[in-house]
Parts: structure tokens; C-alpha cells; sequence
């Protein structure tokens, strides 16, 4: 029976861990998605499309370091150097996307400067770690361990969601687009996220997976925003277009009278 029992526990590791993979392949493939779509949207400023390709850009990475870390986790000591620049750069990168995640529709947030600070402090401290174990460690075996002060790093992400979700309130304030409740919902999601996977102790790799479904939702309400501006400027243009500037009066219109005038002219010549 216990023999029975461990093969059934191995064959669901290993199905867990095809399960996680197959995941991690579709969420790549639906980033390397989105990167073709803002890549073929004309309305994006050429300031927007550089924030969205580094926000995605970083995401897929973020993913991809994921997946590594996990397939390296418990694996011969050999590849212990690998794990720690995984967890390095995983836990350096999510800050950095923060900040061009804001940018795609704000150029200039307040909280540019603390951002500025606080991403270059995380990677200093991210470094430290490898030394000290502060925010994680890596033992003999090759397991990974969350180090004492991990707080401070979860906190960091925290004041990064903040800062996103206050320079996106920011940005609707200041549109016609006002459907906030949505905003905070995506917001949520991806927060809840990220506490099911720290809560769990990396059992549940949840960060990737809703960090990519919050890009979609932020990414398809900037689109639409987009759009809209686009077709008012068209509208816009038709108006001003069909409309004298001096006086007023609809070109169209005097065009039309101008050409029965011609007409009746011709008529009373011939």
C-alpha cells in the first residue's frame, strides 16, 4: 500500500510539473501576443509602444525565470549558481516593470522620483542578499528558502502596486473613461495573486499568471481609450473640414450653392 502510494505521489509530481510547464508555455505565447498587437497599433505613440515592449518585454522574462527556478529548484548543487540568478533577477526585475507599466499611459507620474530610488535600492538589496540571505537563500541541496527580511521586498512590491494603481486613477480622471470599478478589480486579482504565491511558499506559482492577465485587461482598456481618441480626432477633422473658419458656416452648404448658381449662369448663357 505505501509502495502504492509513493509511485502515485511521484506520477503527480511529475504531472504537477508538466502541468505548471504547459502553463508557463501558453503564458509566454500569449505575452509574445500582445507584443505583435501593440506592434501593429497605430494609435500608440512611439513613447507608448517603447513602455509597452519593456513592460512586456520584462514580463516574458519574469515568466521565463519562473519556470527556471522551479525546474532548478532541488536539483544537483552544480546548478546552485543558477538559482541564485534566477531568484536574483526575479526578484530585481518586478519592480522595474512597475515602472513601465505606469509610463504606457502617463509620461510623467509623481512618483517618478521614488521609483527612481526605490527600483535601483531593490536591486542593491537584492545583491546584498546573495551574500547575507536577507531575502532569500539557497542551501547545499539547491532548495530555495525566503530569507528573514523577505518582508521588506514584498513590501516594495506593494508601494510599486500602489504607485500603479494611483497614476492609473490618475490617467482616468483625467478621460472620458471612467469605468474604476474594473480597474481595481484587475488590480485585485493580480494582488491576490501574488499573496496566494507568498503565502504558499512558492507552492502555488500564481505571480506570472495574473501579473500577464492584468497586462491584458490594462492593455486592452489603453487600446479602447486609444481608439476613441482616435475616432474623436477623425470626427474632429471631418467638422473643421466641412466648416469655414471665419464664418462659421458649413463649406458643403455654400459649395452647393455656388454650384446651382454656376448651373443657372450656364442655363441663362446658353
Amino acid at each position: 500500500m505505501i509502495d502504492r502510494l509513493w509511485v502515485f505521489n511521484q506520477h503527480a509530481a511529475v504531472n504537477l510539473l508538466d502541468y505548471y510547464t504547459t502553463i508557463e508555455i501558453i503564458i509566454s505565447l500569449f505575452i509574445a501576443g500582445l507584443l505583435t498587437l501593440v506592434y501593429k497599433n497605430i494609435h500608440y505613440s512611439k513613447q507608448q509602444k517603447r513602455n509597452s515592449y519593456w513592460s512586456l518585454g520584462i514580463l516574458l522574462i519574469i515568466n521565463l525565470i519562473e519556470w527556471t527556478s522551479v525546474m532548478l529548484d532541488g536539483v544537483s548543487g552544480q546548478y546552485r549558481i543558477w538559482l541564485v540568478i534566477n531568484k536574483f533577477l526575479n526578484h530585481s526585475l518586478i519592480p522595474f516593470l512597475g515602472y513601465f507599466i505606469i509610463h504606457i499611459w502617463v509620461r510623467h507620474s509623481k512618483y517618478d522620483r521614488l521609483l527612481a530610488v526605490l527600483s535601483p535600492g531593490n536591486v542593491l538589496f537584492q545583491l546584498a542578499s546573495i551574500a547575507t540571505g536577507w531575502t532569500f537563500s539557497i542551501d547545499q541541496n539547491n532548495h530555495y528558502h525566503q530569507g528573514r527580511y523577505y518582508y521588506v521586498y514584498f513590501i516594495i512590491c506593494i508601494i510599486v502596486m500602489f504607485a500603479i494603481v494611483s497614476a492609473y486613477h490618475q490617467f482616468e480622471q483625467k478621460t472620458f473613461s471612467g469605468d474604476r470599478l474594473f480597474m481595481f478589480y484587475t488590480f485585485f486579482v493580480v494582488f491576490l495573486g501574488i499573496v496566494i504565491q507568498e503565502v504558499s511558499g512558492g507552492a502555488l506559482r500564481m505571480t506570472s499568471l495574473t501579473i500577464a492577465i492584468g497586462m491584458c485587461f490594462l492593455l486592452n482598456r489603453f487600446n479602447n481609450f486609444t481608439q476613441k481618441v482616435s475616432d474623436m480626432k477623425i470626427s474632429r477633422d471631418n467638422v473643421v473640414m466641412r466648416t469655414d473658419i471665419m464664418t462659421g458656416m458649413v463649406k458643403a452648404r455654400r459649395l452647393t450653392v455656388r454650384a446651382c448658381l454656376g448651373y443657372l449662369k450656364l442655363v441663362f448663357r446658353g
